[in-house]
């Protein structure tokens, strides 16, 4: 993102969503308060902006990181893709993942990842459904 600084979205505390965007070269450029909050990720990682730095630091929250690193792999080499699905974690822990490419114009210049939290009860009825 050309000129543009690094900043935390505070001016959403209210939301219940958890934002995380990564520019086209993998370095976080924006993030929430509920980001933080949901994946207990310490505000020193997400201020290095480091993307892979800071899912080496909730890796060990995936009920199977070997199958979660795919994925993000997998979602990142597909620039635009868009995908609405659930994130298994260890503790019976579920979280719904939204991620879309952010565009100017034509352009994808980053990739929004947008969290919220759900329990097991609504993931098992989801299933049967």
């Amino acid at each position: 993102m050309n000129g543009a600084s690094n900043f935390c979205l505070t001016e959403a505390p209210l939301l219940q969503e958890a934002i995380l965007v990564v520019d086209s070269h993998r370095r976080i450029v924006s993030w929430n308060y509920e980001f933080v909050k949901l994946w207990g990720l310490p505000t020193t990682v997400l201020s290095t902006l480091d993307d892979q730095q800071a899912l080496k630091t909730i890796s060990d929250q995936f009920l199977d990181p070997v199958v979660f690193w795919s994925e993000i792999e997998s979602i990142y080499a597909q620039a635009e893709l868009e995908l609405h699905d659930l994130v298994l974690l260890k503790e019976e822990r579920y979280f719904h993942r939204h991620t879309y490419p952010l565009r100017l114009g034509e352009l994808i210049v980053a990739r929004v990842w947008k969290f919220y939290y759900t329990s097991g009860m609504e993931y098992n009825d989801r299933l049967v459904i």
